[in-house]
């Protein structure tokens, strides 16, 4: 099975959001279950008797968007989630599908609290190619 996920530098031992990774970055895992929805940018002309002509639009008419989770964690962790996905937004951060990695960015999530010791967060990334 796949392994995705975030990696989150670190500066004076700490990510973004506080989270303490003793000076290194800091690896989150996604949890299981991602969906990967992939669309294509088409362009289509209808002529007469049926007969279509289609097109990809672009060089990378490829999209694709990323449904994560990171469920049932302590409040630190995902509140340096989601200061590390505030931080970014609108730049783009690297998302590792086991050896690939996938440049995205992310301009919405949920956070859920649903303990005192667990809260969780979902996201959408979505993929752009740039560099």
């Amino acid at each position: 099975m796949a392994e995705y996920k975030i990696v989150i530098p670190t500066t004076n031992g700490t990510t973004t959001g506080g989270y303490s990774a003793g000076g290194t970055n800091t690896n989150f895992v996604v949890d299981r279950g991602v969906s990967r929805k992939p669309k294509f940018r088409v362009l289509k002309q209808k002529f007469g008797d049926g007969y279509e002509q289609r097109l990809l639009d672009g060089i990378n008419a490829k999209t694709e968007e990323y449904s994560v989770s990171f469920q049932n964690r302590e409040p630190a962790e995902v509140y340096g989630i989601a200061d590390f996905l505030d931080a970014t937004v609108p730049a783009n951060f690297d998302f590792y599908i086991d050896e690939e990695v996938v440049k995205v960015y992310c301009d919405e999530y949920e956070l859920s609290h649903e303990s005192t010791v667990g809260h969780s967060l979902t996201a959408t990334f979505k993929r752009v190619y740039e560099a």
